[in-house]
């Protein structure tokens, strides 16, 4: 599990990340996306969740993103920092809901000076709020969880410029589910799920190859008719 160990200089860019995001949040008109996610517990650290449980991931933000490294002093052009995104973890019937950033191309540490831009993105969800859970009988801690989230390090392949928002929705992920007081939860799968395609039923099918025959056949005794 990844854990992070914030020097001054990550705790600066943090905070400068909170300023710039309040000074260029996305405009309230933005539509928001959801994209969608399954997954498994592979490790679990409590008993309320068990290894092998399924869940779900709704990974919720805004049609339009705001790249906070842009005008951060120092700045990597290649670095990307999203705000505003959320994501709401269903488990056992409970439901939890994480808010933080998007990085691309970076890690929390480096924030928007990495020396190297390498191939990672990282859903940083800082902020999580939900039920207390009914074996353990633990409150989520509510504040500051660095390192929770959702994890590829090695989602960047080049098909997209680098430090921009993922234009598709990243197929597979790591979760790494909220602290409880101070135990960790879980440690899982997330696997993008694409929306189902409507597809017409037989009947519709057969209701609409009769409309274009009886019209076909209305059309032909009205031009001989004529």
């Amino acid at each position: 599990m990844r854990r992070y160990i914030l020097s001054i200089h990550s705790v600066r860019a943090l905070l400068f990340a909170a300023a710039a995001w309040c000074l260029h949040a996305p405009p309230a008109h933005a539509a928001p996306i959801t994209w969608e996610y399954t997954g498994t517990v592979v490790q679990s650290f409590l008993p309320d969740f068990t290894v092998g449980t399924p869940y779900t991931l709704s990974w919720t933000h805004d049609s339009v993103q705001t790249n906070l490294c842009d005008g951060f002093p120092g700045a990597n052009p290649r670095a990307g920092w999203y705000p505003g995104q959320t994501v709401d973890w269903r488990i056992n019937g409970l439901d939890f809901i994480g808010t933080g950033f998007l990085l691309v191309n970076t890690i929390a540490p480096s924030a928007c000076t990495p020396l190297f831009p390498d191939t990672d993105l990282e859903l940083q969800l800082l902020n999580w709020s939900g039920p207390t859970l009914p074996i353990s009988g633990l409150p989520i801690f509510p504040m500051f969880q660095l390192g929770h989230g959702l994890f590829n390090a090695s989602w960047f392949t080049g098909q997209q410029p680098p430090g921009v928002f993922p234009i598709t929705p990243p197929t597979n992920l790591t979760f790494v589910g909220p602290d409880f007081e101070d135990s960790h939860s879980v440690l899982g799968s997330a696997f993008f799920t694409p929306e189902p395609i409507d597809t017409p039923e037989p009947s519709s099918l057969i209701l609409l190859g009769s409309g274009l025959a009886i019209w076909r056949l209305r059309a032909s005794r009205k031009r001989g008719a004529e």
